[in-house]
């Protein structure tokens, strides 16, 4: 868990500077209108096509998801690559700072508790839509809604 864990090797005032900027798109709606708007605007588009890859499904089979996608919007992996998918080492050497670990669940080690708290009073509608949650009862919604 996140208790006395450096995130990604960061000094004190590195970590507090992370958060703090954490803290900042958690609750900010910039130009792109925040992470749950950005989301939505995505799989919620009724003009076109769009496939939903999971990180985790992606970490776990990185080859089939990648087909699957691809299928789903009407392309084949084979005219438009060859046939391959870039193993994550692959990524990682192209752009270390978005292909950091390839692992799932790492941002329990990186997000403290109350950043993770009030990313859920901001999102916790899309988190479920997407399945990462159970739907919340409405009196759920409501004290959540009551919080921030």
């Amino acid at each position: 868990s996140f208790k006395g864990k450096k995130t990604r090797g960061l000094l004190t005032s590195e970590r507090k500077e992370f958060e703090r900027r954490l803290e900042k798109l958690i609750w900010q709606k910039p130009r792109f209108g925040g992470w749950s708007n950005n989301v939505r605007a995505w799989i919620d588009r009724a003009d076109a096509k769009t496939a939903t890859v999971r990180y985790e499904d992606l970490i776990k089979a990185p080859q089939s998801e990648v087909e699957r996608a691809l299928v789903e919007l009407g392309f084949n992996l084979q005219t438009l690559t060859g046939g391959v998918v870039p193993d994550f080492a692959a990524l990682q050497k192209r752009s270390p700072e978005f292909f950091r670990k390839g692992r799932t669940g790492t941002w329990a080690d990186e997000k403290p508790p109350r950043l993770h708290d009030l990313f859920l009073q901001h999102h916790r509608s899309v988190m479920e839509q997407l399945g990462y949650l159970p739907a919340a009862t409405p009196q759920a919604r409501v004290a959540t809604s009551e919080k921030g």
